[in-house]
């Protein structure tokens, strides 16, 4: 018997996808995701090139960077009468390092177990050079997994997406390899595009899962030519529907026009002329 999950649909409830619990899907309702289709269409709003790693030696003093260690040790403490938590990270051995980072998390208080002593961290923030040497206040971290999940989150560019509370970028990232990874999903590409653009089904993975900055590009392009074709063919129906309802009209009555323009006191510029008679012509129409 097949243990894949049966497949899902636009309209399937977000509850039903792969990797969404109802606590979760109820937790994401805020963001206006409430099926399949919304999922697919939660876009990131920025990414983060994480498919490398600067060294120590190579950055310079307010640097924002993506740069991976191994926690030698961590600490809690009181600061100012806030709780904060340090972890000493180096990019190998101590004994072979000549410098460290020091990252400081303020009033987070379940990091201790997350940082443990030999894990291996991804970090990202703006790097600081200070009299105790590299710090990094706040950054984003990932704990670095072994397996095939780590490739969702590492070694690429990475989507970093608008968020509820409750739900980390890493769950998020983690839901959307399930159901928007290339090959998990299938999708209509019934509205018409321009040859050179990608398919919808490969614009929404090349949002989600790019492999270079240009196919994010295109991705996002095609998504967005989508989004004005159909607010056009919207306005396109509603002038149609407009003009089909045919109205009964008054006989015209210029001298009342006549009289309106004798009282004015001044002559109307030429501009202000072709406006009335467009509206002249606008009300000679039967709709």
């Amino acid at each position: 018997m097949s243990t894949q999950p049966p497949p899902t649909t636009a309209d399937t409830p977000l509850a039903e996808c792969p990797g969404v619990t109802p606590k979760v899907a109820e937790k994401l309702a805020a963001l206006g995701i409430a099926c399949r289709d919304d999922l697919l269409y939660h876009l990131p709003r920025r990414y983060e090139d994480r498919t490398h790693f600067r060294a120590l030696r190579e950055v310079a003093d307010g640097d924002v960077i993506t740069w991976r260690g191994t926690v030698q040790g961590n600490r809690s403490m009181r600061w100012g009468g806030r709780r904060v938590f340090e972890a000493t990270l180096s990019e190998g051995p101590l004994e072979a390092i000549g410098e460290v980072l020091l990252c400081r998390w303020y009033n987070m208080y379940s990091l201790s177990k997350a940082l443990a002593k030999d894990k291996e961290v991804i970090v990202h923030g703006k790097i600081v050079r200070g009299k105790k040497g590299w710090t990094m206040t706040h950054p984003d971290f990932e704990v670095v997994d072994e397996g095939e999940e780590a490739t969702i989150h590492l070694g690429r560019i990475t989507p970093i997406y608008p968020l509820t509370e409750g739900v980390s970028q890493r769950l998020l990232r983690r839901i959307l390899y399930l159901n928007a990874r290339p090959g998990a999903f299938a999708i209509g590409d019934d509205l018409p595009a321009p040859e050179d653009m990608p398919s919808r089904r490969e614009a929404i993975e090349a949002v989600h899962f790019p492999e270079t900055w240009q196919e994010m590009r295109a991705g996002r392009d095609r998504l967005v030519y989508d989004e004005f074709f159909i607010l056009q063919c919207i306005l396109a129906r509603r002038r149609r529907d407009r003009e089909s309802d045919r109205i009964v009209r008054g006989a015209p009555q210029p001298a009342l026009a006549d009289e309106f323009l004798r009282r004015l006191g001044f002559s109307p510029t030429g501009a202000q002329r072709r406006v009335m008679d467009e509206i002249a012509e606008a009300m000679d129409r039967p709709h």
